[in-house]
Formats: structure tokens, C-alpha cells, sequence
């Protein structure tokens, strides 16, 4: 079980080629490649408080890399002014990996059962640490922090829709939960004023659950099966 604190913004269309390109460059990150993956959540109407998806390169279960994710929100913290205005979530997470419910996966996945949706992705991550309520920096691979923050863009197609999201995850560890979202949100505000980013109003931040929703609206054209 992980316990994380979050923020995250969802816009429909194209990313600026401009942000993709300043959040690549190495004056405000380390130098990674670009990940390319295929994701499978389950849409469940209604439910804005739970997440379930197939992490992995493909739709075959079997694979190595696929990786079972459980998230359930804990809390709705705050509506948090940064550049734009963001709503801080508190979440725990379950990973299940291997053999772990491959044949149930598998059963799943090949019944033509709509609530499953394919989610193209092609992310970029970062990490940042906060070194005072001041000063954030990017951390390199090695690095290692207690205090820092994932920061992933990410563009997405499902259901013959663009998309693209910008999200922080912090771990909550034995400093707590206000320590973890201080960080978060100094992160967030280095992040945005970076990117330059000011279109993010609140009515845009909302977890994975909630977009799945808003893209699903009974097309089930690009449904597994």
C-alpha cells in the first residue's frame, strides 16, 4: 500500500509544443527518454473515488511489464491557488504484479466487456525536490530526497479524443500528510510557473475516475474486445 498526495489537470486537444518541449528541456529537468505505453482502466459509473487499470505495453495480461493498480481517494484536501487552481487529493494505492490475477485478468479483458477503456499514453517524469519554501530544484535519477514530488505530462488518446494531463504525486511518508502536501504544492507552483502555464482552472483538476466519465458517454467504440 502506498499513501500519496495529488494534484492533477485534465484538457481536452493538443499539448503546446511549446510546454512538451520546455518540460524536455534540461533547464528544468534531468534528461530522460519518452515513455510510450498502453493503459486499460475500468470506467465505473459514478465513481469518481476508486481506480483500477492495467498498466503494461500492450492489452495481453501476460506480459511481464503489466502491472494490476488499485487506487482508492481517501479525502478531498483543498482547492489550492497556484498559477491555475488545483483540488488536492488523498489516495492509497495497490500494485499487483507477475502471476497475481493473470487468468482473471485475462477473462476479463477478451469478454467484449465495454467498461474497459485503452488509454494510448506518451508521458514524461520528472522528480523535484522542495530545499526550502523558496528553492525547488530537479533531481537526477540518482538522487535520491524524502522531499520530493513526481511531476508527469502526459498526452493522451481514448476513445478517438485527444487529450493531455499535467500531475504531481508526492508519497506521504513518517513526516506526514501536511509535510507531503507543502511539498506538493511548492512543486506545483515551480512547475507551473515554469511551463507557463495559466489555463488551469479548477474546473479542469480532477483524478483518472472522473475523466474516464467525461470521455466514456456511452461510445464504446474503442472498448476492449
Amino acid at each position: 500500500m502506498l499513501p500519496t498526495i495529488e494534484v492533477r489537470w485534465f484538457c481536452q486537444g493538443d499539448l503546446s509544443l511549446s510546454i512538451w518541449q520546455h518540460f524536455l528541456n534540461n533547464t528544468i529537468g534531468q534528461e530522460e527518454a519518452v515513455e510510450k505505453r498502453l493503459d486499460i482502466y475500468l470506467a465505473l459509473p459514478g465513481v469518481e473515488d476508486l481506480g483500477i487499470k492495467l498498466r503494461g505495453q500492450d492489452a495481453t495480461p501476460q506480459k511481464a511489464s503489466d502491472k494490476l493498480e488499485i487506487k482508492c481517494r481517501q479525502e478531498e484536501r483543498s482547492l489550492t491557488p497556484f498559477t491555475g487552481t488545483g483540488k488536492l487529493e488523498h489516495w492509497q494505492k495497490w500494485g499487483f504484479s507477475g502471476e497475481e490475477g493473470t487468468s482473471q485478468l485475462s477473462s476479463l479483458l477478451t469478454e467484449n466487456e465495454p467498461a474497459w477503456i485503452k488509454v494510448e499514453k506518451t508521458r514524461c517524469t520528472r522528480r523535484y525536490a522542495a530545499v526550502s519554501d523558496t528553492i525547488v530544484h530537479a533531481l537526477s535519477p540518482a538522487e535520491q530526497s524524502s522531499n520530493s514530488c513526481n511531476v508527469e505530462l502526459t498526452t493522451l488518446y481514448a476513445r478517438q479524443q485527444i487529450w493531455w494531463t499535467l500531475g504531481l504525486e508526492k508519497v506521504i511518508s513518517l513526516h506526514g500528510l501536511e509535510a507531503a502536501e507543502h511539498t506538493l504544492k511548492l512543486v506545483a507552483q515551480h512547475i507551473l510557473t515554469e511551463l507557463n502555464i495559466d489555463t488551469l482552472a479548477v474546473e479542469h483538476s480532477y483524478s483518472y475516475p472522473k475523466w474516464l466519465q467525461k470521455i466514456g458517454s456511452c461510445d464504446f467504440s474503442n472498448s476492449i474486445g
